[in-house]
């Protein structure tokens, strides 16, 4: 994921390039030579509707990216679900450890505190892991969703500005279109 930045702007602006030039064939043939980048998914989705009108083409967009969204987002729920998970399991061995304190005071007495011991040590060692697990998963996991969220702004982003180049092109090859033929008004002769 931390690479996709850098290769969206390279991927960019070398489709922006072919674009300018008209080449649309040329701009889907980089799209899948880059199948990997969610950007590449996305652009092509709007490339299959050039000339074709703005809600078209932005309808294609926004399907592109809500096309992304579950590719990019598929390690969060796990990540999030063992971040909650670990604290309970934790807490799950404090219960057996203090348990297990209690039988052995009920066996014992309260004269044996080595016995007792265990029963705490265990009751504490498992409710640290638990923690010890959870929270950085809780933290990598917060990365990874502001990750997510950056790349498809960045993905919306370059979506809307290509959207408007296509458009534009579209609109500059109709009107010089209309321009130039004969026998319709603006630029032929009758």
């Amino acid at each position: 994921m931390l690479c996709i930045r850098s290769n969206s702007d390279r991927i960019m602006d070398q489709i922006t390039q072919l674009a300018e030039k008209n080449d649309w064939q040329q701009c889907r043939e980089v799209c899948a030579a880059n199948r990997r980048s969610p950007l590449c998914r996305v652009i092509d989705k709007a490339l299959e509707h050039v000339g074709q009108s703005r809600q078209v083409v932005e309808n294609a967009l926004q399907e592109g990216v809500l096309s992304q969204l579950p590719r990019l987002e598929r390690f969060l729920p796990t990540l999030s679900v063992l971040a909650a998970i670990a604290p309970l399991l934790g807490l799950l061995g404090t219960v057996t450890g203090m348990i297990s304190t209690f039988q052995a005071i009920t066996v014992f007495g309260t004269g044996e505190p080595k016995v007792m011991a265990a029963g705490i040590s265990e009751a504490l060692i498992t409710t640290q892991i638990g923690l010890g697990v959870a929270v950085p998963i809780m933290f990598l996991h917060h990365l990874l969703d502001r990750r997510v969220d950056r790349i498809i702004g960045d993905i919306e982003e370059k979506g809307a500005a290509f959207s408007l180049l296509i458009l534009n092109k579209k609109e500059n090859n109709s009107s010089s279109v209309e321009v130039g033929r004969p026998g319709q008004g603006g630029g032929g002769s009758s």
